[in-house]
């Protein structure tokens, strides 16, 4: 299924950075490092040398992302998500429990390839 693959592709991305950041001698700070590895390209967005150096990135190069039109409060699509316990459920599901329940509800979303 598709989540067990994507969960697959994400133990050996993380564990091949691991392996690099241990290689150079980050070993100390792995957990530090793997946040700031992931986080680089957000974080140093402004920078002329980063920019300069993520744009020779194929996967950059054919990245057409950008901000979209929501907002905090702006009503949310009904998607298919995966819950903790591993069974999909709808974000709507969420929303509705949310609303009996007089708790707020928090969705914390990305995206990455």
């Amino acid at each position: 299924n598709r989540y067990n693959h994507s969960q697959w592709f994400y133990q050996v991305t993380n564990d091949l950075h691991a392996q690099l950041l241990i290689q150079f001698g980050f070993d100390q700070f792995l957990a530090t490092g793997l946040d700031d590895l992931y986080s680089a390209r957000y974080v140093y967005r402004g920078d002329p040398e980063m920019t300069e150096f993520f744009s020779t990135l194929i996967h950059v190069q054919m990245d057409f992302t950008a901000d979209g039109p929501l907002s905090v409060g702006d009503d949310a699509v009904s998607v298919p998500m995966i819950s903790l316990s591993q069974e999909e459920v709808s974000l709507s599901q969420y929303l509705e429990r949310a609303r009996s329940s007089s708790r707020p509800l928090v969705v914390f979303a990305g995206s990455w390839t």
